[in-house]
């Protein structure tokens, strides 16, 4: 799909530059009603931005940095969102971190013509409940289409963890290659101290017959490369680790990979959380197992019991919003995180659309674009999602498993790994000598946030107590802040000139 266009429309007139109109399916002008239509597909996998300029004409690309030339004016930050993304509360799923500049959500279309503008939903995942819950048996053949749809016959590479989200990938890739006489895909594998899960890599990589590429975490410096990595990235979505995800995406491609997939998607849609214990509260058998289901996947059946019961009985305090946060902005985060969706169909269908995870989408669509190696998400196909939505919450902890589906289709796929599938393990070690680093940063480079505060996002003088818990995300959109809008070379108190 060509990503390497930009339209500008004024009301009368849509003009294309970088390819030719007939090429680009999202954009599509119809001269004699004067009207432009921009689509994004099902699952928002391909990103779609939009801008008005100061004479009010709309520009629109997949390509941010397109968009941004195109539209010729400075950037600004959008506040409310910055402190939204700062504080993990719920972000629009048409919002930014850039002032004026959004996205067209999944599955919607933006239509515009002189009368003006209007954002329609054209695809909307089938409501739960709606799919018998026999088709959870399904689930195997709907991914394994999806992978062949990612794969579309090229050597493939996978980022494999210990989990079952990344593990269904992996074992469907294994298939589709092996269907397809295609070289056996290559298992990404990163081992983290102290919490490594090698041996069921291993397991998984040999019983799906794929070619295992290891990894260990060298957490020197590591830190100043994850900023730097957050820098240049499309949005600073990553994790401080992922330097080491790109250099085993890199040694894959050196090996002949042409397409990277993972498992993201599968906490969203393979699991069952508060909202499906809440929806199946009222049906002892189903709660029961989703409570089986909660004890093997946490080991803390007591306390989900405990938070699931005060969650229904309506005494879930507020979450408060970080006290570092700028004062008037305090209200709308907290705001934010009232309306958050608690029903399990809200949740389901938010999903899709919530900002944070169409962020995370198109940051690895434009880094795959960038380095060459297309990356996908099977678990986000339209075919996939639309299965998960539609099934009940009760199939997702069928048998009082977790991601019940997944792992039913990984005992047929990886037998050799018996009981259950392994609980996931926390890189605790990793992450602290991380936060060293990134406190060592902090405290001699005097904070070094002046972009957030040059903007009035954090309270200035309440930054110098930030916990360690909140120094990546903290440091990660500065640093992605001053690039963004072109602020590397400026010192503090150029910062403060806004």
């Amino acid at each position: 799909m060509s990503d390497d266009w930009v339209v500008r429309y004024d009301g009368r007139q849509a003009t294309f530059s970088g390819r030719d109109e007939r090429e680009i399916s999202a954009a599509i002008w119809r001269p004699a009603e004067r009207r432009l239509s921009l689509t994004r597909e099902q699952t928002g996998r391909v990103p779609l931005f939009y801008a008005r300029t100061v004479s009010g004409e709309l520009v629109a690309s997949p390509d941010l940095g397109l968009l941004l030339r195109e539209r010729g004016e400075e950037v600004a930050p959008n506040r409310e969102v910055a402190a939204a993304w700062l504080a993990g509360a719920p972000i629009g799923p048409r919002e930014t971190l850039l002032a004026g500049v959004s996205r067209v959500p999944a599955g919607h279309v933006l239509e515009l013509a002189a009368e003006g503008e209007k954002l329609e939903r054209w695809w909307t995942p089938p409501a739960p409940g709606s799919i018998p819950d026999g088709d959870a048996s399904r689930f195997g053949e709907v991914l394994e289409a999806a992978v062949g749809r990612a794969i579309e016959a090229r050597h493939s590479s996978v980022f494999l963890s210990g989990g079952i989200d990344s593990g269904t990938v992996a074992a469907a890739a294994g298939v589709v290659a092996q269907r397809a006489g295609l070289p056996p895909p290559l298992a990404l594998c990163v081992v983290f101290p102290g919490a490594s899960e090698e041996d069921v890599q291993r397991r998984v990589a040999g019983a799906a017959r794929l070619e295992l590429l290891e990894g260990r975490i060298e957490v020197e410096g590591l830190a100043e490369r994850a900023l730097a990595r957050a820098v240049a990235s499309l949005w600073p979505t990553s994790a401080a680790w992922a330097p080491i995800f790109d250099d085993l995406a890199e040694a894959g491609q050196a090996r002949g990979a042409q397409v990277l997939l993972d498992g993201q998607g599968g906490d969203e849609l393979l699991d069952a959380g508060y909202e499906a214990g809440r929806a199946l509260a009222l049906r002892p058998v189903a709660l029961a197992r989703w409570l089986r289901a909660e004890r093997a996947y946490t080991g803390r059946v007591r306390r989900s019991a405990k938070i699931l019961a005060l969650d229904l009985l309506g005494r879930t305090p507020p979450r408060p919003a970080p006290a570092w946060l700028a004062p008037d902005l305090r209200e709308s985060v907290e705001a934010r995180f009232a309306v958050r969706p608690c029903d399990y169909a809200g949740v389901r269908a938010a999903d899709v659309l919530d900002g944070t995870l169409a962020a995370q989408r198109e940051e690895t669509f434009d880094r795959g674009r960038r380095t060459g190696l297309v990356q996908h998400h099977p678990l986000w196909d339209p075919e996939v999602v639309a299965l998960l939505d539609g099934l009940d919450p009760s199939a997702l902890v069928s048998d009082g498993h977790p991601k019940a589906p997944g792992r039913a289709y990984l005992a047929q796929r990886v037998p050799a790994i018996p009981g259950l599938w392994p609980q996931p393990r926390v890189a605790n070690l990793a992450a602290a000598a991380i936060s060293e680093q990134l406190r060592a940063r902090f405290e001699t480079q005097g904070a070094d946030l002046y972009t957030l505060q040059a903007f009035q996002i954090l309270d200035s003088s309440l930054t110098d107590g930030l916990p360690n818990s909140d120094l990546w995300r903290t440091m990660s959109l500065d640093a992605w802040l001053k690039r963004a809008l072109g602020r590397e070379e400026r010192g503090k108190d150029d910062c403060g000139d806004t």
